[in-house]
């Protein structure tokens, strides 16, 4: 019975860590667009249509006190840095993230839904328990014209929670899970 067990236990860790990530997936346009070499992209994020925990961003900020309305500015951008830092790192034949407002494509990331994860799970659970959660999309255009190129979809996507007891550090992890799954999709 202990070794019917044991298998049982290793063909169900076997199927999930071979399992396909689809959290970041392709929905239309062009797929490879951002695999052409020698091409830049910008990045902005967009936070204009976000509900976190349930709540438009700014009344969820608010709530939370003035240094949290205060250091979201902050925040975001490190967590905006993170994600460009670890897409170029994953895509470093195709397209690279720059801050040449001249690049040739613009890449906008819309986030929809966040959840800032929680220390709690953070600490006691570990893995991604206590992780930072984004929906959205990311779209692509092309910087001159804006025409879009492509688009994708980001569901429920969650970095790691393990010793990322802050809100930067969780939402930091959280944006370089989302590049990474992209650079794979658009591979």
């Amino acid at each position: 019975m202990k070794r019917f067990f044991m298998m049982a236990m290793l063909a169900t860790i076997a199927f999930v860590a071979n399992a396909k990530d689809d959290r970041v997936t392709f929905i239309s346009g062009n797929n490879k667009a951002m695999t052409e070499s020698g091409k830049t992209a910008i990045v902005e994020f967009d936070y204009t249509q976000t509900i976190c925990e349930g709540k438009p961003l700014p009344e969820y900020l608010a709530e939370r006190g003035e240094e949290h309305v205060r250091d979201w500015p902050a925040l975001a951008l490190s967590s905006k840095n993170k994600f460009c830092d670890k897409f170029n790192s994953k895509n470093k034949k195709g397209v690279q993230i720059t801050d040449n407002a001249d690049a040739d494509l613009k890449i906008t990331v819309a986030i929809t839904k966040m959840h800032l994860g929680s220390v709690a799970g953070a600490v006691l659970m570990g893995g991604r328990t206590g992780g930072a959660e984004v929906c959205g999309t990311i779209t692509v255009a092309d910087n001159k014209t804006g025409e879009t190129i492509a688009q994708y979809e980001i569901f429920e996507v969650r970095g790691g929670g393990s010793y990322n007891f802050t809100e930067t550090k969780r939402m930091a992890a959280t944006y370089e899970a989302v590049a990474t799954m992209w650079a794979k999709e658009i591979k």
